[in-house]
């Protein structure tokens, strides 16, 4: 897997058993290029919540204090198989997945900065014009 970090801009809404709460993040690249949907959200993260904590068979229902719109302009760490191509030239993400949502940071970090130095011991590029947007 490679991975980047996206800013959210949206969502897409639940549907199914998540119906009323979060589906999927849309997320867009520092340079604009690139926007996708990504999946990989907690039941907790699209806002739902057990019925009774302590039977995890009752199911979930919708929290009444959940807002959909709050991962709204937070950066994500995401990661994904391939950056890909389609006919008309328009970039996209092969399975893109949820690893972080990036509470600690406002902008997306810049691969150049983070070259030097190993996070989680895994290959580290971003969105930023040291990363993905170079590619796009």
């Amino acid at each position: 897997f490679k991975d980047c970090e996206l800013r959210v801009i949206g969502h897409e809404p639940g549907s199914g058993q998540f119906t009323g709460g979060i589906g999927s993040l849309i997320c867009i690249s520092e340079c604009g290029r690139l926007k996708v949907s990504v999946a990989g959200l907690t039941h907790k993260q699209r806002g739902f919540i057990r019925k009774n904590p302590n039977n995890s068979s009752e199911g979930l229902i919708l929290d009444p204090e959940h807002s959909n719109d709050k991962f709204d302009n937070l950066i994500v760490n995401v990661k994904y198989n391939a950056l890909s191509y389609d006919k008309n030239g328009v970039p996209s993400l092969s399975l893109p997945s949820i690893v972080e949502i990036r509470t600690d940071v406002l902008e997306q970090v810049g691969y150049m900065k983070l070259k030097n130095r190993r996070i989680n011991e895994r290959s580290f590029s971003s969105t930023s014009k040291y990363g993905i947007c170079t590619k796009l």
